[in-house]
């Protein structure tokens, strides 16, 4: 371990930052606020200023101190979080050592009236805390799972006639060629939208799986349908604060490292079962529920899954039968920042995981379900 002093570890300041997160979120002055149990803000040596759109997420509950930046795939703990602030998103050895400077001054350390014993106490006080705050989040993100699955368990299996097996077939999505309906995706009638902690519409909504690496469920993702104009999103309203439209579509709780799990291809088995029978094979992702049914549309022969959102490519964790990822991209024309979240994406799937990862793009529309709707040969 790389050592500040004698007694005092790089680790040991990461620690004493990430116990007063907030206070060093505010010393650093990035700009954001609240949601949840993150600090959602604008990154600050990506895109500085009050004008930015907030993708920089910072972990205050599970996982304390740990975030990415989903524009660019940068991520790190809180000296991290320190160093690439200070240094304008320098990620070597000499913005470590800016981070431990500025640690270093905000504690004291070196100072005259430093006491190590002092510090020491203090540090052993914090690293209980955190461990106990850590199963605190860890328990409640257990118990929000849960609650999530029973929403999900309260929705039916897709069938004929149901306004959300209609939707996607009006999106050209046809159950009967492929065979079966996924399981992981159900139904409900009367599903309220909350925003500000209270329902502001209810309506007809789908309701998939998203699942953990182990298979174990993980969240929900929602999406509110429109229960007149058949094959579109529900029109929630426009969002006071924003000015813009509500998203149709939420996903809850903790999503990280979660997929939904649309299709096995042709040899319908399970992850865990395709690898105790030794097939290795090119998983093809995408980012949503109707993208995902329209790829297994086209290539039923190939395994397919969904992350959720663009953002979801940099947390999600490929299905372990996959030696090479195809990423299905939407054609977001003219939009670098899109374009810089999959470039991070495929490069993640390569050096943390080894994959061979390729992009697939619909020739026409704006992603495959607009291809399929179109009946165009991919």
């Amino acid at each position: 371990m790389t050592s500040v002093n004698t007694d005092i570890s790089v680790a040991d300041l990461a620690t004493r930052l990430t116990g007063e997160l907030e206070a060093v979120i505010g010393a650093l002055a990035i700009v954001g606020k609240r949601v949840g149990g993150s600090f959602v803000g604008a990154c600050p040596w990506n895109h500085p200023g009050k004008k930015a759109e907030p993708k920089l997420y910072i972990r205050l509950k599970n996982k304390r101190g740990s975030w990415i930046d989903f524009r660019s795939g940068d991520k790190g703990d809180a000296l991290w979080l320190v160093a690439m602030t200070l240094t304008g998103g320098r990620r070597d050895r000499a913005a470590l050592g800016e981070a431990v400077a500025w640690a270093k001054k905000r504690y004291g350390i070196g100072a005259a009236d430093f006491y190590a014993d002092k510090w020491a106490a203090q540090l052993k006080a914090e690293k209980a805390r955190l461990a106990q705050a850590e199963a605190d989040a860890a328990k409640q993100l257990e118990k929000d799972r849960g609650i999530a699955q029973s929403w999900w368990l309260k929705g039916r299996p897709l069938a004929p006639g149901q306004i959300g097996y209609r939707y996607l077939q009006a999106r050209g999505i046809d159950f009967a060629r492929l065979g079966r309906v996924p399981r992981a995706i159900r139904y409900q009638d009367d599903v309220p939208y909350y925003a500000g902690g209270k329902p502001i519409w209810t309506g007809p909504c789908l309701l998939t799986a998203m699942t953990l690496p182990d298979g174990k469920f993980g969240a929900v993702h929602r999406t509110w349908l429109d229960p007149v104009n058949i094959g579109e999103k529900a029109d929630i309203g426009i969002n006071p604060d924003t000015g813009k439209p509500y998203k149709p579509r939420k996903m809850w709780p903790e999503t990280a490292t979660c997929v939904m799990r649309l299709w096995r291809g042709s040899s319908q088995l399970a992850e865990r079962e395709a690898v105790k029978h030794g097939l290795i094979e090119d998983v093809v992702v995408c980012e949503g529920v109707e993208d995902g049914l329209s790829l297994a549309m086209i290539a039923p022969e190939r395994r397919v899954v969904a992350a959720g959102s663009l953002a979801g490519l940099l947390l999600m964790e490929p299905p372990a039968c996959a030696d090479a990822i195809t990423i299905a991209a939407d054609n977001d024309w003219g939009k670098p920042q899109a374009q810089a979240q999959l470039d991070a994406a495929c490069q993640r799937f390569a050096d943390e995981f080894g994959l061979t990862v390729k992009i697939a793009r619909s020739p026409v529309g704006k992603d495959f379900n607009d291809l399929l709707r179109l009946g165009v040969s991919a």
